[in-house]
């Protein structure tokens, strides 16, 4: 490089340094990386380092002497026009249009795959020509936002593990649905076959002691705490009307007695006033009892009416919650509207009659049941 010719074959560049035959411009090829300061495919670089469009090639000055070398008058053209000295520089040419951006480097498209598909829009920024802060930046960004995500959807699952949870701790006892309709007709008794319990087990077993000879059993008697206890498979047992007066399942409900109650402490027990109130459980317990009882005997009448019936009541010494000692009790009254039927007032004739003296505990728990219905014309007339 030099600021003057020296000699045949050298040529100047645009800035007015010459150069050497045996030194040509470098013309970058498509598809190979670029130098730095680039303006980008179709330039060439001097060397000296200066870039230069690939439409203008070196000033190659002819030879001194010759009718092109610098000086020499042109024919036709002026002196100013006509002369080109050593170290002028061509006239100016125009900037060719800058090329065209691949479209994924382009900022919208981007923007938009960073808004769409994050992973996509990362890759899409480390290939556009963005500058080197602005990559880390969004992509910091982008980072921080992912981590939140993940952060935020894990939340609802741990909430609803821990609603699982403090549910599954709760015991539910659940109720069969009440069926109102009008009262079953008589029907022939059959024996029935034992089912599993459509309640919640019981918490106390069933008793084992064996039955009296009349087939009333011994139940567990009055509990601290009673539980809802097993009823008959439904369907399972059948009424025996004489009129409209109803007989339970003799196999489905035996009558159970309560082991407290003797005929030797009838004077505190339930011959003393308000001892039933003390052992009788509570609706809580008796309620899906009852449904359970009245599916057991197909009773599809109103359980308004009906009453959840002690076989052998508690005034007489019956088991509290046995349910050998419990069944659904259709009223003997078709125009009743409350629980209140025949069976009550035969069960507070003979609590007076067994706590005056005048008929023993047992006489009156055998007559209630082997056939009520005989005993209220027996003593209640």
């Amino acid at each position: 490089m030099s600021d003057t010719s020296q000699g045949p074959g050298w040529w100047q560049a645009p800035n007015g340094k010459w150069y050497s035959p045996q030194t040509p411009p470098l013309h970058p090829q498509h598809g190979f990386p670029l130098p730095p300061e680039s303006p980008g495919l179709g330039y060439w670089q001097a060397p000296d380092g200066m870039w230069f469009p690939s439409d203008t090639p070196p000033y190659n000055p002819p030879e001194p002497g010759s009718s092109d070398a610098p000086g020499a008058a042109h024919e036709g053209s002026t002196s100013a026009a006509a002369s080109v000295a050593v170290g002028d520089h061509p006239p100016p040419l125009s900037m060719p249009p800058a090329p065209v951006k691949e479209w994924y480097r382009r900022t919208w498209v981007v923007v938009v795959a960073l808004i769409l598909f994050f992973p996509v829009g990362l890759v899409l920024v480390w290939l556009s020509r963005w500058k080197m802060p602005t990559k880390i930046v969004v992509t910091s960004g982008v980072a921080v936002l992912f981590v939140l995500s993940l952060a935020t959807s894990g939340s609802p699952s741990k909430n609803t593990n821990s609603a699982r949870t403090a549910t599954s701790s709760t015991k539910v006892t659940t109720q069969p649905p009440t069926t109102t309709t009008t009262t079953e007709p008589p029907t022939a008794t059959a024996p029935p076959a034992t089912a599993p319990p459509t309640t919640e087990p019981p918490a106390t077993a069933p008793p084992s002691t064996s039955p009296p000879a009349t087939g009333i059993q011994v139940g567990p008697g009055p509990q601290a705490q009673y539980t809802v206890q097993w009823q008959p498979a439904p369907g399972s047992c059948h009424y025996t009307f004489v009129g409209t007066d109803p007989l339970p399942d003799a196999n489905c409900t035996p009558g159970a007695i309560n082991p407290q109650v003797t005929q030797g402490n009838i004077g505190s027990t339930i011959c003393l006033s308000g001892y039933t109130t003390t052992i009788r459980p509570s609706e809580s317990v008796t309620e899906p009892e009852k449904v359970a009882s009245a599916a057991a005997y197909s009773y599809s009448g109103s359980l308004h009416t009906a009453e959840y019936d002690h076989l052998i009541s508690l005034e007489l010494g019956g088991d509290p919650n046995d349910p050998a000692n419990l069944w659904v009790e259709p009223n003997d009254n078709p125009n009743a509207t409350s629980s209140n039927n025949s069976k009550d007032t035969l069960e507070n004739k003979l609590h007076s009659l067994v706590c005056s003296g005048q008929i023993t505990l047992v006489a009156a728990q055998q007559a209630i049941v082997v056939n009520w219905i005989d005993a209220y014309q027996k003593y209640d007339t």
